[in-house]
């Protein structure tokens, strides 16, 4: 059996599409975002939770969770973030073959290529895919588009399971998805015979539209019901949106942003400080500005010729009529469709006069790489006309193959050695710790603790995972463990028994350390609190008190009893002279009580800053108190314990030597 050109051409540039977009699953951004999701997705494979929003906007209110629902599929087979970013590369992939067959059906084979090619190798677009938070995914975009291209352009009935099912998704991933219902509700009023052929064809149609509508309100029920009528979701977002930014300047930005994620534009960015080096041991002239740069202004040419060429097509089918029986201005339909998908959520964001980011125009995802195909083909039908030798036409096939190898093998090159970069220990601050890094020290960790069910105490730069970065990617790869957080700064824990240290070294590297279980320690200590804890030892550090330097104090505690559903405390360390004055004061969280064990022991390390006014030389008492806060606001103190277990003050003192 002969197999043609175009299907090697097409299998080709799907192998490609695929070998980007899952190699290298491991070199991957994993940061509080991707972590956040990832956990709401374990949450809801371990826990039965089923999570009612996402991670927060820019508008300060969260977005729907539909992908941490599409991530609990790799989630239920592993915590390795690896895996999910495969399974969203996959998606990817889905989204390059469903883009050869859109454009194949709507415009012709040549622009099908292309637009497949522009896509396969644009290093953001690859980034973007394998990003586990994404706003938003290109397969199920392109879902909704083709829906409402057999809607528009064929009238086929059926299409409304696809153009509703695909916006109730999109309303499900990311607020920007009412883009997309703005897209429906303008492709209807320009093309009302849609709706004339649904009542035409009752009997088709409407299974469709309910089991669409189904899908619709199916996918955005944790979010409207969970979170925008509970409590105070709907006002908060109403809010957000009213108070926003609508004093800032009017700005084109998102023109150029919707082209520059179409590219590899800045692309050296995910190096941040480090991009001269990224560059230099690429070994490989720098055709950043110049090859994305150029591509990044013909899609911008690309974008505006689209609704060009749908108004032109549009005047012309008005003068012409339609053939009986033909769809009216369905040539001019597809451009007109792709013009509302480009352009409604740029003027969208235009419109908010809000900060505006690249990353904001994945919903575009593929559009820019249609409108450029279809621009690239119509230049070259021009020539080819204007061409009357052969030996000019060859040329010029020659020509554009040269330059397509070229620029492409450019932003290959691009994409692969970025990662290579970060591979070879490259930790950059644009980048971050990609996520095989974080799991090969979790893998270990979990390799000393799971056979006893040993506590792993986790070192970071932040105690609560649900809202602070460190924590919470530690706890998207260990959270199915006895996991303890700890303050990397102030605090160690001793748990009595084996256990195993996890210590985030500020994200750039993590180190796995086993302890075996401490002997003796079992002494009566300096004193007892009425929340459960015994002081083991305090040490001033520091052997005089120095304005306008800390003052460190080294203090032991050891957890004897556990309060059933206790508050969390914080302590507070002082410094006062004979007469009364506070000179030092510093506050903060202590071991949060979920993690309390009895007979394990928590060492804080607190450096108190003296007042640059303080008196040298005079008597101070070391003052150390611990306190929970109520649900009111209020502070309430914990009493020390007399040896007959009566409330003897709230404070520790400790004269000082002079």
């Amino acid at each position: 059996m002969k197999i043609s050109l175009r299907i090697v051409l097409f299998l080709g540039l799907i192998l490609a599409a695929a070998f980007l977009r899952l190699g290298w699953p491991g070199i991957s951004e994993f940061k509080y975002d991707e972590a956040t999701v990832m956990r709401s997705a374990l949450a809801l494979v371990e826990e039965g939770i089923w999570p009612t929003h996402g991670v927060t906007s820019s508008l300060g209110v969260p977005h729907p969770p539909l992908v941490a629902y599409l991530l609990a599929l790799p989630a239920a087979l592993s915590r390795n973030p690896a895996l999910a970013v495969a399974f969203m590369g996959l998606l990817g992939v889905g989204s390059a073959v469903l883009l050869f067959w859109l454009i194949s059906r709507f415009f012709d084979h040549r622009v099908a290529l292309l637009g497949l090619l522009f896509y396969t190798f644009s290093p953001w677009a690859i980034y973007y895919s394998r990003k586990l938070w994404s706003q938003h995914v290109p397969l199920i975009t392109l879902v909704f588009v083709t829906g409402l291209c057999l809607l528009v352009i064929e009238r086929k009935p059926w299409a409304w399971a696809l153009v509703l099912g695909g916006l109730g998704a999109m309303l499900g991933l990311h607020l920007g998805g009412i883009a997309f219902f703005a897209i429906l509700i303008l492709s209807l009023a320009l093309y009302p015979g849609v709706l004339s052929t649904f009542r035409k064809q009752l009997s088709a149609a409407i299974p469709s539209f309910v089991g669409g509508m189904l899908l619709l309100l199916l996918l955005t029920a944790p979010y409207f019901f969970g979170y925008l009528l509970k409590g105070e979701g709907l006002s908060h977002l109403i809010g957000a949106i009213k108070g926003g930014p609508s004093d800032s300047s009017f700005s084109l930005l998102s023109i150029r942003y919707a082209a520059h994620i179409a590219t590899g534009y800045q692309f050296h960015a995910l190096a941040g400080e480090q991009y001269l080096d990224f560059y230099r041991w690429l070994s490989f002239p720098n055709l950043n500005t110049l090859v994305d740069g150029i591509l990044l202004w013909l899609i911008i040419a690309a974008m505006i010729y689209c609704p060009i060429k749908a108004a032109v097509l549009l005047i012309r089918g008005y003068r012409q009529g339609s053939p009986d029986g033909a769809v009216p201005h369905a040539g001019s339909a597809r451009y007109v469709l792709l013009s509302l998908w480009i352009w409604i959520p740029v003027l969208m964001w235009i419109a908010s006069r809000g900060d505006v980011h690249p990353h904001h125009f994945i919903l575009l995802y593929p559009a820019q790489f249609i409108a450029l195909a279809d621009g690239f083909n119509s230049i070259y039908e021009w020539l080819s006309k204007r061409l009357v030798s052969s030996n000019l036409r060859r040329l010029l096939h020659t020509g554009i193959a040269v330059t397509l190898f070229l620029v492409f093998l450019w932003q290959a090159v691009e994409y692969i050695g970025m990662l290579y970069f970060i591979r070879n220990g490259n930790l950059t601050d644009g980048f971050g710790t990609p996520a095989g890094v974080i799991w090969q020290a979790a893998r270990e960790a979990r390799s000393l603790a799971d056979a006893e069910a040993l506590p792993v105490v986790a070192y970071t730069s932040g105690v609560d995972p649900n809202y602070q970065h460190g924590a919470a990617e530690i706890d998207s790869v260990l959270g199915d463990q006895r996991l303890i957080f700890a303050d990397r700064e102030t605090m160690v824990v001793i748990p009595d028994s084996p256990y195993v240290d996890f210590i985030d070294h500020e994200g750039q590297s993590y180190e796995v350390i086993f302890h075996h279980a401490p002997g003796g320690g079992s002494g009566v200590g300096e004193a007892r609190l009425s929340n459960g804890l015994e002081v083991v030892s305090i040490e001033p550090a520091t052997r005089a008190v120095i304005q306008g330097e800390p003052f460190v104090v080294q203090a032991s505690f050891r957890i004897i009893a556990l309060e059933e559903n206790g508050p969390d405390y914080s302590y507070t360390f002082n410094l006062f002279d004979s007469t009364g004055q506070r000179w030092a004061q510093r506050d903060g969280p202590f071991l949060l009580t979920c993690y309390w064990d009895p007979g394990d022991v928590v060492v804080l390390t607190i450096g108190i800053p003296v007042d640059i006014d303080a008196p040298s030389g005079a008597g101070y008492d070391l003052i150390i108190g611990f306190y929970s806060v109520a649900p009111t606001g209020d502070f309430q103190g914990v009493d020390i314990l007399d040896e007959a277990g009566n409330p003897a003050g709230q404070y520790l003192v400790i004269p000082l030597a002079q």
